[in-house]
């Protein structure tokens, strides 16, 4: 996957920013640093899948971490097992758009057809005082009016996050840093050669591990493999690891890389550290 001269970057780097995850996350917007949320805990990352039974789950987590519009399904009868627990959310870019107020229209992938986002900014009032970091993944540079546009997307950058947090008290803080993103664009751009965008499914993975997460679970999770993101309205049945998550085909994402590269950070973590459900290790175990 990776020649010798990148393995050996990509290694050195894993182990220096995990090693230093103290020192490098003071270089993070939004007043909290995640190493301290994450740092020794049992972390379960929960994705928007019904793809397994959830009767005897069992995992002795501590910090419970969500994904995009599956928020907004929490404690749906047999979606995770874990109740409305929720103690991390990552955001992507189409989906910040969804909840803050900086976007009306977002062109999707196919030409000339758009679709109106259906705002859910009365959210966040049904998570205050469980919620705790909302991480965003898009841009952190000032913008114009509480956001500009970055191609077909506003994406709101942590200030003004906050200042909609702090606007309507809730105790929910908004963070950014590009330190982990960086580190796995790399790693994508050496194992494919192509400059790929992970999802934030497999960024909440990641920078879970570089955080100093004592042991990180994935649980309801397919990366797209056979699996669906069935919380998004209109979507098809499975997605191919090239498709967004609206069903349509992107030159951005390629999860079929992500899962090579959790093959690779398997192999640097000690046993036990990354586990995962029986659904996603049969798709784990087949690639």
């Amino acid at each position: 996957m990776f020649t010798k001269t990148h393995r050996r970057i990509l290694v050195n780097e894993f182990y220096r920013i995990k090693n230093s995850a103290n020192n490098l996350y003071r270089i993070q917007h939004g007043g909290c640093d995640l190493s301290k949320l994450i740092s020794g805990k049992n972390v379960l990352i929960i994705g928007p899948t019904l793809s397994e039974a959830t009767g005897d789950f069992s995992y002795d987590y501590d910090l419970i971490v969500r994904c995009n519009n599956s928020i907004e399904h929490i404690g749906l009868s047999g979606q995770d097992g874990v109740g409305d627990g929720i103690d991390l959310l990552y955001l992507s870019p189409s989906s910040e758009g969804r909840y803050f107020d900086h976007i009306d229209i977002m062109e999707n992938n196919i030409p000339g057809q758009k679709y109106e986002v259906q705002k859910q900014t009365d959210i966040w009032e049904r998570f205050d005082g469980k919620l705790r970091v909302v991480r965003l993944y898009g841009g952190v540079t000032p913008r114009i009016g509480g956001g500009e546009p970055i191609g077909s997307f506003y994406r709101p950058n942590t200030d003004c996050a906050n200042a909609f947090f702090s606007k309507n008290n809730y105790s929910i803080r908004a963070y950014h840093s590009p330190v982990v993103p960086s580190y796995i664009h790399r790693c994508m751009r050496y194992a494919s050669g192509a400059m790929l965008i992970p999802r934030c499914g497999f960024l909440a993975v990641v920078e879970s591990l570089l955080s100093g997460a004592n042991s990180v679970y994935i649980k309801n999770m397919t990366f797209y493999h056979g699996g669906s993101n069935v919380y998004r309205s209109g979507s098809v049945e499975s997605f191919s690891p090239t498709s967004d998550n609206f069903g349509n085909e992107t030159r951005w994402h390629d999860s079929s890389v992500e899962i090579k590269l959790l093959k690779f950070f398997i192999n640097l973590c000690e046993d036990g550290v990354l586990q995962y459900d029986d659904a996603f290790g049969a798709i784990l175990n087949a690639e």
